[in-house]
């Protein structure tokens, strides 16, 4: 009888794990999460969402290796709309940069290059 509870704790720990990582973050800078799949149309917001909210822009400051990769966390910041579209935005645009890597830059000019600063729109 001793191994049901422990299956059974296992069994919470690994759907808690299982639902933590589908959760979205609301947070000020979301945690990144390259390998996480977008629902719907390759992430894109319906037009439902965009009407109303068509005043969003979300902005991805990154740090960038000579190879191209994203250095550090990326700040992520978003200004109007709503709450919710709003940090969906900021989310998916993260996403989105994080797929983009590796960024094939010139690297003689790896100065110029090496921080970057992405505007999102609606």
């Amino acid at each position: 009888m001793a191994q049901r509870p422990n299956s059974f704790f296992r069994l919470i720990l690994i759907g808690g794990f299982a639902l933590g990582l589908s959760s979205p973050s609301f947070s000020q800078t979301p945690a990144p999460d390259p390998q996480h799949r977008t629902e719907g149309r390759a992430g894109l917001l319906s037009e439902s969402e965009i009407k109303g909210n068509r005043d969003i822009v979300v902005v991805v400051k990154i740090r960038l290796s000579r190879a191209g990769k994203i250095i550090d966390t990326p700040a992520v910041s978003g200004k109007g709309g709503d709450f919710i579209t709003r940090n969906k935005m900021k989310n998916r645009a993260l996403r989105s940069v994080y797929r983009a890597q590796p960024f094939k830059l010139p690297p003689d000019k790896y100065d110029q290059w090496s921080q970057v600063t992405l505007t999102f729109y609606p």
